[in-house]
């Protein structure tokens, strides 16, 4: 054993290294972990403070025998002399010495009081209360700050391509390209200190390397979105940065078609500066070795034929591009990543309940781990770690029925993870009431009758509480021949669980809130490797909403090239709208038949508001939108939309590299995205 302070060689029953001092802690007396800040800090400022003692002690002591040696030497005639001298310094030290000991037993008492008090559950506790309770939840970021300059200048400069071409899907058909399709992705959320504007980050890294090649900062600017990319190399400096504006974030990146601003920079040079506007295209160039380079297009001036103020302001923009490069690499990559849990809670007549109690749990303990009161709207709001974690929640209120939220999910990829409405039964409604269930195929349209395919001889088990997809089960049924089956059920919120040979088994949350209540749930046939089946529905209003989905096959050539929707149903890579419904409810379904590696992106419009162009309406935020994503396994992700906000479009999801990605932002703004409200 050895100490972990020094690196003294220890005997097995030390407790104390006899080298520097340090208290030895055992494997089985760590109550915390590495990770647990508020531990770490409190035992590191108590082992500076015992560490500094001993130092102290030992140059003492060392100091008395070198000093007493050469005492003795030049003393050796006066040794009656001499020993008393000793005996008064030795005196004088060993108390010196027990007074330090004696506080550093105290340390050390201090020391293991907090290992055995600041166990990994209070750290965790801790904070998740300070997450919630904390005036700012969120951390800031002052993006221009001038914290950093810019290298020296060299003509001979030329900026390196080959990351941004290596990164970026170019060709769809080239194995060469588009490597950040197979990224991990990481997001945070923090406020721009000076206009304090909501910050969204997305963080690519490279999964061979753990390297950070590239930083999207999507900053929320009223009706607008300013969009960032920065590329940095594997040792963390920037390369490249393309900032445009625009009223969506849809798949993009520096195509010579957008307008924005770029930025090439090569050893922190600023070696070009593109501006481009409606297809015009203008260039400042440092020298001629980035001149000659090519790809270069429009109007290109040298730096040095720049008027003066031209000059200053390139110099200015490079300045400012540096330090909005490395301040948003370095503080943004330091973040605390944190994520909102989102809800409603209703009673059963379907008003927002205020004073509900909701009870935060997490797998790894016991007992909640924060408690939340709703509020007068009846919205839950709690602010956990971007970590990957299981949670469920409990909500309770004095005179309704307790009900119980299971299977919430989260991980460093989701900013905000909406949950279904909960709706709390008034103890007075202890009756049971009839309830019809009517499953259907959302893939096939029934020929018989208006409307989709319905399942006879479907399984269905109820379980209490909602996505509860393995509890125990209240009671059974099977559909009869029109796929309908009816139960009686006391009021309450239950889980539907549904089976049949040849379908994905799917889960439906029913909400029995009254008697004779019809309720449809939509299932799939089970799907090949490779498929991808998107199923969107919703409640009665808004009429229309629409599912659009954009490929990777050819980004390239414009954003509606590859754009499935109601205006383009199909494409030659098998991707397909299949049910396209207009009067509410849905469902309308999606098939991607053939899964590729490239970028996809899943958005909802609410065409009925877009049509009349009420852009803040909150129609489709209330109309319980919920998207089910099914795979070759079954059903993989469910999203519900996000509650309370204005808008028209729902962001849902994307597919990197044949992995689902949440994203759930929502927009106001389609001035120049025609297809969000194109006559049908």
């Amino acid at each position: 054993m050895y100490c972990e302070n020094c690196g003294n060689k220890l005997s097995d029953e030390a407790v104390f290294c006899a080298e520097c001092g340090q208290k030895i802690i055992r494997d089985d007396e760590w109550e915390i972990e590495t990770s647990s800040l508020v531990g770490i800090q409190q035992l590191q400022e108590k082992n500076k403070r015992i560490n500094s003692q001993w130092i102290l002690v030992g140059i003492v002591a060392v100091a008395v025998v070198i000093g007493t040696g050469i005492f003795l030497n030049r003393n050796s005639d006066n040794d009656e002399n001499t020993e008393i001298v000793m005996e008064e310094n030795n005196s004088k030290e060993d108390s010196e010495i027990d007074n330090i000991q004696e506080e550093k037993n105290t340390e050390n008492e201090q020391s293991e009081v907090v290992y055995l008090e600041q166990s990994e559950e209070q750290v965790f506790l801790k904070m998740i209360q300070t997450l919630n309770t904390s005036g700012e939840n969120m951390e800031k970021i002052n993006v221009y700050e001038n914290n950093y300059s810019p290298g020296k200048r060299n003509k001979s400069y030329q900026w390196d391509g080959s990351l941004f071409y290596t990164l970026e899907e170019i060709s769809p058909t080239s194995n060469n390209d588009g490597k950040i399709n197979s990224y991990n992705i990481e997001k945070k959320q923090l406020l721009n200190a000076v206009t304090n504007n909501l910050m969204e980050y997305e963080i690519y890294r490279n999964p061979n390397t753990n390297a950070v090649n590239k930083i999207v900062s999507i900053e929320y600017k009223g009706s607008m979105l300013e969009i960032t990319d920065y590329y940095y190399n594997d040792n963390g400096k920037v390369n490249f940065i393309f900032v445009r504006d625009d009223i969506n974030y849809v798949p993009s990146y520096a195509t010579p078609d957008k307008s924005g601003q770029r930025y090439y920079f090569c050893n922190d040079t600023l070696v070009k500066w593109r501006m481009i506007t409606n297809g015009s295209q203008t260039n400042y160039i440092i020298g001629n070795a980035e001149k000659e380079r090519g790809g270069n297009a429009g109007s290109v001036i040298l730096y040095s034929e720049l008027n003066t103020d031209m000059q200053n302001e390139y110099d200015a923009m490079e300045i400012k591009m540096i330090n909005a490069a490395y301040n948003t690499y370095n503080i943004v990559l330091n973040a605390k990543g944190i994520s909102n849990i989102v809800g409603y809670v209703y009673d059963n007549y379907g008003q927002p309940l205020s004073g509900a109690t909701v009870l935060l749990y997490t797998e790894e303990y016991t007992n909640p781990i924060y408690q939340y009161t709703t509020s007068s709207d009846g919205i839950y709001r709690i602010i956990v770690p971007s970590d990957a974690r299981n949670y469920w929640i409990e909500v309770v209120k004095e005179g309704y029925q307790t009900t119980t939220l299971y299977n919430i999910h989260m991980n460093e990829q989701m900013l905000g993870v909406y949950q279904e409405t909960i709706y709390l039964i008034n103890n007075n409604l202890n009756t049971n009431c009839n309830t019809k269930l009517i499953i259907c195929d959302a893939f096939n349209v029934s020929y018989d009758y208006d409307g989709m395919l319905r399942l006879s001889d479907a399984e269905v088990k109820i379980r209490k509480g909602i996505k509860n997809k393995s509890g125990e089960v209240y009671t059974t049924g099977r559909t009869d021949i029109n796929g309908v089956l009816q139960l009686s059920l006391p009021a309450g919120m239950y889980t539907a669980e549904v089976k049949k040979v040849g379908y994905a088994v799917t889960y439906y949350t029913i909400a029995v809130t009254k008697n004779d209540i019809q309720i449809e749930i939509n299932t799939t046939p089970v799907l090949n490797e490779g498929e991808i089946r998107i199923v969107l529905t919703w409640g009665s209003y808004p009429d229309d909403l629409d599912s659009h989905l954009f490929t990777p096959y050819d980004s390239s050539s414009g954003d509606t090239t590859y754009h499935i929707w109601y205006g383009n149903k199909n494409d030659f890579n098998m991707n397909n709208l299949d049910v396209d419904d207009t009067t509410g409810y849905g469902p309308e379904t999606m098939t991607i038949n053939r899964l590729g590696n490239g970028l996809y992106k899943y958005y909802v419009a609410d065409f009925t508001n877009c049509s009349y162009r009420n852009l803040h309406s909150t129609d489709m935020s209330f109309s319980n939108a919920t998207v089910n994503i099914y795979t070759s396994e079954g059903l993989a992700y469910t999203f519900h939309v996000p509650y309370g906000c204005e808008g028209v479009i729902w962001e849902v999801f994307e597919i990197r590299n044949k992995t689902i990605i949440p994203i759930q932002r929502y927009y106001h703004n389609i001035d120049d995205k025609t297809w969000w409200n194109n006559e049908k």
